[in-house]
């Protein structure tokens, strides 16, 4: 594949050539910073707090499902 192509498919992908060619691990850049942030701490956890951020991300979910079938919006927790 030539440059020029390799810079397209990088493009296209939102990730840098260095990524597409096996030397960089990275998080594309159409998240946010929350978002990127979120995946830096995720990818830092253990498997006990993989297992423990997937609990929480399936409740949180099911509740803005239910919340979004009844048309309503989900309560914030209290601080």
């Amino acid at each position: 594949m030539n440059y020029e192509t390799l810079c397209l498919l990088a493009d296209f992908y939102h990730v840098t050539t260095d990524y597409l060619l096996g030397r960089q691990e990275a998080i594309p850049s159409f998240l946010s910073e929350d978002e990127r942030t979120c995946i830096e701490q995720l990818r830092a956890l253990d498997e006990r707090g993989h297992n423990a951020v997937r609990n929480a991300l399936g409740y949180e979910y099911a509740l803005a499902a239910k919340s979004k079938a009844n048309n309503k919006t989900p309560p914030l927790p209290a601080k």
